[in-house]
């Protein structure tokens, strides 16, 4: 997938909120900032550790009915000293199992342009569709249509 995450007015909401993915039992992504990414950018964040094998693993801060939790909530159970944040100019590379906690912090000023490769070991709990917004399909041509499944 790619994302393209801009500022927006309100919380932080969903993925900019601390979370694990349950796609499967370890859950590898990869992550390429095309985009040179600050704070005010939107970076990927994650907690070393905290995935299915790490000694970080238990730690269970409060968290809404999605299993998303706010900074405040997390640092309550994991300090921040112990978050890590990934900075970097465009071509940098994060790899990360998501089955740990992580997520995005909310772009504040600047654009974050990235890549995401998944690998599970299964088909994925919750497969990614892509979707064509409104009347986007009329304007593809016939193999884009078949990429797309339409």
């Amino acid at each position: 997938e790619l994302w393209w995450d801009r500022p927006t007015p309100g919380e932080a909401k969903e993925t900019q909120l601390w979370h694990r993915d349950g796609d499967d039992l370890m859950n590898v992504k990869l992550f390429v900032y095309f985009s040179d990414v600050d704070l005010e950018a939107g970076p990927f964040c994650f907690i070393p550790r905290s995935h299915p094998r790490g000694d970080r693993w238990q730690a269970a801060p409060e968290h809404d009915v999605h299993g998303r939790t706010t900074d405040e909530q997390m640092a309550r159970v994991i300090p921040q000293p112990g978050w890590r944040v990934c900075l970097g100019s465009a071509g940098t590379v994060a790899l990360c199992d998501t089955c740990g906690y992580h997520k995005g912090l909310k772009p504040t000023h600047n654009e974050r342009l990235m890549l995401m490769i998944q690998y599970t070991s299964q088909i994925p709990r919750y497969p990614r569709v892509l979707q064509v917004a409104g009347d986007g399909m009329g304007r593809l041509s016939a193999l884009q249509r078949d990429a797309v499944g339409g």
